[in-house]
């Protein structure tokens, strides 16, 4: 194994590419590093999650050098996982590649083959059918159990609701959604009493809100990050102003 020192940068992807993954096989390797060497997929998974926020914040800051900062940690998120696993002798970074290129392929016959096409909805639908036939089937499993369980609520519900439109199964209909926001809003008592069923009530509201933000073609979750954080900016301006009212809401945020 040769020196750190003498790992010069790469001139390729594939290079650069092999020379991370020959580092994490000596990270976890005889003479390692403690950590690296002690990780598990388990112990790895809050990184993952963490990794790929702080890639959307980065886009989100329209920083060049962070974003390919960030972007680089989360490829090492993916190359400790297949070092974990080739160390299982279960695959590892090779297969991993070549695994998602050709899923690629197969899922673009428009591109790598001679399939006709007409429009993108006509594309969506072959992805759809091209990556059912690909999933093993679970039992009775639904074509809506595909989406992970584990996939924060706001996530979940816009791949239900993107797939359900798709499927022609909900309608891109903005008057509607809105008349149904403003059904479910009306439910709401003007006091400060709890309504009865007042989880349920905000669970129909949030979903309806993620339709809105399909017909308009906004992904919610990031939308809501770019809130979240412009809000953190204000409640943080607040602190330092003195601001300690109790009263900082959207409604008053300049």
């Amino acid at each position: 194994m040769p020196r750190l020192s003498e790992l010069e940068a790469s001139k390729s992807p594939g290079d650069a590419f092999e020379r991370l993954c020959d580092i994490m096989h000596r990270l976890r390797g005889p003479g390692g590093c403690p950590w690296d060497a002690r990780q598990t997929p388990e112990s790895l998974k809050p990184h993952i999650l963490e990794e790929a926020y702080e890639v959307i914040e980065a886009i989100d800051l329209k920083d060049n050098d962070k974003i390919c900062e960030e972007l680089g940690d989360l490829l090492l998120q993916v190359v400790f996982q297949a070092e974990i696993f080739r160390q299982q002798e279960a695959f590892d970074a090779t297969v991993v590649a070549d695994s998602i290129a050709d899923k690629l392929v197969r899922r673009h016959p428009h591109v790598f083959a001679d399939a006709d096409w007409s429009c993108e909805k006509e594309l969506h639908l072959q992805w759809e059918r091209i990556k059912s036939k690909e999933k093993p089937k679970r039992g009775t499993q639904g074509p809506f159990d595909t989406i992970p369980n584990t996939l924060p609520a706001l996530m979940q519900a816009q791949k239900l609701v993107s797939k359900a439109m798709k499927s022609d199964l909900e309608q891109d209909r903005r008057k509607t959604i809105l008349v149904r926001m403003s059904d479910r809003l009306a439910a709401l008592p003007p006091t400060d009493a709890e309504p009865e069923g007042a989880e349920e009530l905000i669970g129909e509201l949030l979903l309806e809100v993620v339709r809105l933000a399909a017909s308009l073609g906004c992904d919610a979750e990031t939308s809501l990050l770019r809130t979240m954080n412009a809000y953190r900016q204000q409640l943080n301006a607040a602190i330092g102003q003195g601001n300690n009212s109790g009263n900082f809401s959207s409604a008053n945020r300049k």
